[in-house]
C-alpha cells in the first residue's frame, strides 16, 4: 500500500510503515508542506496513495 504523510505524522510512521513494507511518500520539508488538506488529498489521488 501507499502512504503519503504531511508534517502533521511524526517521523516514526515513516519507519513503521516502510518496516511492514509499505511505500511512504513524505511530503514534510518540501514545497508541498503547507499545503491544505484538499490539496494534499487531491495530491494523494495523484499518487494513488492513502491520505
Amino acid at each position: 500500500m501507499k502512504f503519503l504523510l504531511d508534517e502533521n505524522f511524526p517521523k516514526s510512521a515513516e519507519k513503521y510503515l516502510t518496516d511492514r513494507g509499505h511505500e511512504v511518500i513524505d511530503i514534510r520539508s518540501s514545497d508541498q508542506e503547507r499545503l491544505n488538506d484538499y490539496s494534499i488529498f487531491e495530491l494523494s489521488q495523484s499518487y494513488s496513495a492513502v491520505f
